[in-house]
């Protein structure tokens, strides 16, 4: 799963990351539980947010799964509102990156 997810973003946010965060990254997750998942981009707009979306869909219809996504610029997560939030903490210190460049 996390390898078709990280093959089919990689083109999509060419210089961003992938996290893989929440139950599954703490291997603690069930058989039915969802996919939480941070794309950070250099940059965001709402046509590579729904291409995103569009791909994430499509994986979730594929494999009967929930992907959890937060997609966010690198700037809002590295400046932003979520800089400050909880789960920056969390992913930063329970996070698995899929992917980078």
């Amino acid at each position: 799963m996390l390898q078709k997810i990280k093959k089919n973003l990689d083109y999509l946010i060419s210089g961003g990351s992938v996290f893989l965060f929440g139950s599954r990254a703490r291997g603690d997750s069930k058989n039915d539980s969802d996919w939480d998942i941070l794309i950070i981009t250099e940059k965001i707009n709402e046509k590579i947010k729904s291409s995103i979306l569009k791909t994430l869909y499509n994986i979730e219809l594929e494999e009967n799964v929930i992907i959890n996504p937060l997609i966010l610029s690198r700037n809002a997560w590295e400046n932003g509102r979520f800089a400050c939030h909880p789960i920056h903490a969390h992913i930063e210190s329970e996070g698995i990156l899929l992917t980078y460049e």
